[in-house]
């Protein structure tokens, strides 16, 4: 699948705005003034990106209401700062929150979320002043990360019967996730989620991609519970298993691995590269 076409829009005093398909995302360095407004109006931005340069002496996110019909918010903080105004940009359609708060959770004000009808992708620092993200039952995609007060043990997405992919990073105290019935799961990310093991029975008969990082708290051969997995990558693990019993799995197309430790032995490397031969010859 061919990318989409990226189109430069406008790029001068600190501000770019560029198009693909339907998406016009406006980045800027330091304070959004008056200027950044007249351009994100003239060029019809429909995503932003905020960091805590943005706000300038400000403590909310008052500043950004004046464009009302964003589709997509991106947020990288290293200060806590107000974030209620969320709530009120009803056509989000996609939201990144990326907060380098460590271990400032408590913090953050409350968030209500619930009212964002429109939400399907999401990436989030979450924590308990964010948990109403968990409610937005049109959520296709989510990416949990969970540095902020490493606190998550059990993530609830009952609420979320579309989701079909899930990205969980750095929930260190992780111990389960309960999936709404009608969920089914197609990529699935797993990386320094402490002693976390993947729900085979629930996960495994739709999954098509997975993504294993960091230290392995259960069997690798795991993975042939997982019928359907056409990709499997494995990152940041220390020490690879044989991974022979690969050879073994119907419909397994693609692995990649990648560690910046240790090589990689060459009966895997055997393995990996018969497996995505696989691919070529299956057309």
């Amino acid at each position: 699948m061919a990318a989409n076409k990226v189109e430069t829009l406008y790029d001068a005093d600190g501000i770019s705005i560029f198009k693909s398909d339907s998406i016009v995302r406006m980045d800027f360095v330091g304070p959004f003034t008056l200027k950044h407004l007249k351009i994100a109006r003239q060029f019809g931005v429909t995503e932003v990106y905020i960091s805590t340069l943005s706000f300038g002496h400000r403590e909310t996110l008052r500043f950004l209401l004046d464009l009302p019909e964003l589709r997509g918010i991106k947020i990288g903080l290293f200060k806590p700062k107000d974030l209620r105004g969320l709530s009120r940009f009803s056509n989000l359609e996609s939201i990144y929150l990326d907060l380098h708060l460590w271990l400032l959770g408590d913090r953050i004000k409350p968030v209500d979320f619930s009212q964002l009808n429109w939400l399907r992708r999401v990436g989030i620092m979450l924590c308990k002043p964010f948990e109403s993200i968990l409610t937005c039952g049109g959520v296709e995609e989510l990416y949990v990360m969970n540095d902020c007060d490493r606190r998550l043990r059990d993530l609830d997405l009952t609420k979320m019967p579309h989701l079909r992919s899930l990205r969980l990073h750095h929930c260190p105290k992780l111990r389960q996730v309960e999936l709404n019935p009608m969920s089914k799961i197609r990529h699935l990310e797993v990386s320094l989620c402490g002693g976390y093991q993947i729900d085979w029975d629930r996960f495994g008969p739709d999954l098509e991609s997975l993504t294993i990082g960091g230290r392995l708290k259960f069997p690798l051969e795991d993975v042939l519970n997982a019928p359907n997995l056409k990709e499997l990558a494995l990152i940041q693990i220390a020490t690879l298993p044989s991974l022979v019993f690969l050879r073994n799995h119907p419909k397994l197309r693609k692995v990649t691995h990648f560690s910046a430790s240790k090589g990689v032995s060459g009966d895997n490397l055997a393995v990996v590269k018969e497996i995505n031969d696989r691919a070529n010859q299956t057309g």
